[in-house]
């Protein structure tokens, strides 16, 4: 988000001003290697102000506030401080939503996912001849863990579970993300 401060001054002012402080970032962007179709911009928003006047209980115009927001995509996450900082420095005063992911998840994920199954049948052969039993067909497959009831006592602490999985979203410094697929599979045996 690129707002500025209010001001009481004329609306095409404050537009002509953040036209030049969006600009300035796209050019930040462009020095950090972001590409362009990795630089998206919203429209500009102009939002008429007004605050509470105790002494004559009525709403007063107190000026305009003009904002864009601005997303972009950099690849380089060592770049991020220096980057941030950067905005910072050209005027920029208010950040939402850093979001930091893996570029190609899906691949990586798709890979994962072969090698846990691969571990399964793995674990599954080794267990079956322990239990001096012979693996039949495949029975069921998932890549969610099998719905069962939760007990209550333990409910929370499931929850608490979930609710720690992505918490690296909303971290400035990230260090690194773990990428992790899971397969439950139940075999016949014989």
């Amino acid at each position: 988000m690129l707002p500025l401060p209010k001001s009481k001054s004329r609306c095409p002012q404050l537009k002509k001003t953040s036209i030049r402080l969006w600009l300035n970032a796209i050019e930040i962007a462009k020095r950090f290697d972001i590409k362009e179709d990795d630089i998206h911009a919203d429209q500009l928003n102009v939002y008429r102000q007004t605050r509470y006047n105790r002494e004559s209980n009525e709403e007063e115009f107190d000026g305009f506030r003009v904002s864009r927001s601005l997303t972009v995509k950099l690849k380089d996450i060592k770049k991020y401080p220096e980057l941030l900082q950067e905005f910072v420095d050209s005027g920029i005063n208010q950040f939402n939503n850093t979001e930091f992911g893996v570029e190609n998840e899906g691949k990586y994920l798709q890979s994962l996912k072969k090698a846990a199954i691969k571990d399964a049948k793995k674990a599954a052969k080794e267990l079956a001849g322990e239990f001096d039993v012979e693996l039949a067909k495949l029975y069921s497959v998932s890549f969610q863990p099998m719905q069962t009831p939760v007990q209550p006592y333990v409910r929370s602490a499931v929850m608490a579970m979930e609710a720690d999985q992505g918490a690296y979203k909303n971290a400035y410094n990230t260090g690194a993300i773990t990428l992790n697929a899971e397969v439950y599979a139940v075999y016949l045996i014989e």
